[in-house]
C-alpha cells in the first residue's frame, strides 16, 4: 500500500513569519471578500493558516444550500528528510484590485521565510478571488535568496471538503465522469482521486452537508512538476471522496509537489485552483432524483464536467508576470506575460505577488481538520491507505 503524509486533525504552524515591509502597511484582517454577481462573498475559516471555509451568495444563501464549502484548507512546505515542515500562513496581507478591468480582488500575503534544514527560501502566497465565477486561486512563489541551491522540497496543499465521508467524486481527469448518476444518486461511489488526476469535481448528493459541487484543478500534462506519486519518500497525492472500509480522511485531498533543486536567485511557482458550483435546490425534481437536491447536484456537476475555463491560460496565468517559472502549468501558447506594478519593497506584482518564495509542507497526524501552531514540528509519514 502507498503511504502518505496526510493533513491530520491537528497540525502546527510552525516558524514565525518575516517582519511585515511597508507595502503591507495597510493590513487586510480577514474580512469577507466580497467580489462578482449575486454578491459572491468569501470566508475564512482562519486566515492565519490560509485556512478557507467558504462561499456564499445571495441564491445559494436563500435556497437552503447554505453550508461550507471546507472544513479547512492549509499548505506547507516539507524538507528534503521528509519530516522536517513548515505550515504556510499569512500574518499580515495587502488587498487589491486587479489592474487588468477584471475586478477580480487579489489578497498578497507577507513573505515567509523557511528553512527546512536545506538552506532558507523566501515563501510569498497569493489569492486571487476571480469577479467572472466562484473561483480562488492559490499562487505560491518561492524564491531562493541564498548563495547555495537548496534540494528536496516538497509543496503540500490540501483541502478538506465539508462533507466528510460523503464527499462524491463525480469526475476525475483520468477516469472521466464517475459512475451512473442514473442509479447512483442516492449514495457515495467507492472512489477517491489519484496522483493522475490533475482535476476532479466532488458533489455532496446525498446531503449529508449541503455543500456545494467543487471543481479542482492543480496542473496541467506536461508540465515538468506534476503531482507526486512517491511511495519512497512518503508523498503520494490524492485521496478526496471515499474508500471502503472508511478512514477518517476521506474528505481530504492532499496535492504534493516535489521541487526540483531552487538555484541560488531564482524563483520557482506552483498554482492551484479552485471553483464552487453554487445552485439553488429550491427547483422541481427530475426523476430519477428524489428531490430538488438531487436534481440541483446533478445539473450542477454536469456544469462543472463540462468547464473549461477554470483550466485555462486565462484564468491560470492571470496576472503572472513569468509563466515559465510555473512549474505544474506549462504555457499552451507562447504569449506576452501580464505585467503589473511592482511593491518596491517585494519585487512582485502589486495585484498579484510580490515575492516569489519556498513553501511549506504539511504532515499527517490524525482526523479530518486541520490547525496549525506557531513553532517549527517535525511531521512523521504515519498513514497509509
Amino acid at each position: 500500500m502507498k503511504k502518505r503524509i496526510q493533513f491530520g486533525l491537528v497540525l502546527a504552524i510552525v516558524g514565525s513569519l518575516t517582519a511585515v515591509s511597508p507595502a503591507f502597511a495597510a493590513p487586510y484582517t480577514g474580512d469577507p471578500i466580497v467580489v462578482g454577481p449575486d454578491t459572491g462573498t468569501w470566508y475564512w475559516d482562519d486566515l492565519s493558516q490560509l485556512s478557507m471555509s467558504n462561499i456564499f451568495t445571495d441564491t445559494w444563501s436563500d435556497t437552503g444550500g447554505d453550508s461550507n464549502t471546507w472544513n479547512s484548507t492549509n499548505s506547507a512546505l516539507i524538507g528534503s528528510d521528509n519530516t522536517s515542515y513548515e505550515a504556510l500562513g499569512c500574518a499580515s496581507a495587502e488587498m487589491s484590485v486587479a489592474t487588468d478591468g477584471s475586478g477580480d480582488q487579489i489578497l498578497v500575503c507577507a513573505p515567509q521565510i523557511i528553512d527546512n534544514g536545506d538552506g532558507a527560501v523566501s515563501v510569498q502566497v497569493e489569492n486571487r478571488f476571480f469577479s467572472a465565477s466562484q473561483t480562488w486561486r492559490q499562487r505560491f512563489i518561492v524564491t531562493n535568496n541564498g548563495t547555495a541551491a537548496v534540494h528536496g522540497q516538497v509543496l503540500a496543499v490540501n483541502y478538506a471538503a465539508r462533507q466528510g465521508d460523503s464527499t462524491a467524486l463525480s469526475y476525475t481527469s483520468s477516469a472521466g465522469p464517475v459512475g451512473d448518476w442514473a442509479t447512483e444518486y442516492d449514495s457515495v461511489p467507492d472512489v477517491n482521486t489519484t496522483p493522475a488526476d490533475l482535476t476532479w469535481v466532488t458533489d455532496d448528493r446525498t446531503g449529508h452537508e449541503d455543500a456545494p459541487v467543487v471543481k479542482y484543478a492543480v496542473g496541467r500534462l506536461g508540465s515538468p512538476v506534476l503531482l507526486a506519486d512517491d511511495n519512497t519518500r512518503g508523498f503520494v497525492s490524492g485521496g478526496q471522496g471515499r474508500t471502503e472500509p472508511l478512514v477518517s480522511v476521506n474528505n481530504n485531498t492532499n496535492s504534493y509537489f516535489e521541487l526540483p533543486p531552487i538555484a541560488a536567485g531564482s524563483t520557482v511557482e506552483i498554482i492551484t485552483l479552485a471553483r464552487v458550483f453554487l445552485f439553488s435546490s429550491d427547483i422541481t425534481d427530475v426523476p430519477p432524483f428524489d428531490d430538488g437536491w438531487q436534481t440541483a447536484t446533478f445539473n450542477a456537476t454536469q456544469l462543472a464536467i463540462a468547464d473549461t475555463g477554470l483550466e485555462s491560460d486565462a484564468v491560470v496565468f492571470a496576472g503572472v508576470a513569468d509563466r515559465a517559472r510555473v512549474l505544474n502549468w506549462t504555457p499552451t501558447a507562447v504569449v506576452p506575460p501580464v505585467v503589473e506594478p511592482v511593491l518596491a519593497t517585494t519585487g512582485g506584482d502589486s495585484a498579484s505577488l510580490a515575492g516569489f518564495a519556498g513553501l511549506a509542507a504539511l504532515a499527517m497526524v490524525a482526523g479530518a481538520g486541520v490547525l496549525f501552531a506557531r513553532r517549527r514540528r517535525t511531521a512523521r509519514n504515519s498513514v497509509s491507505n
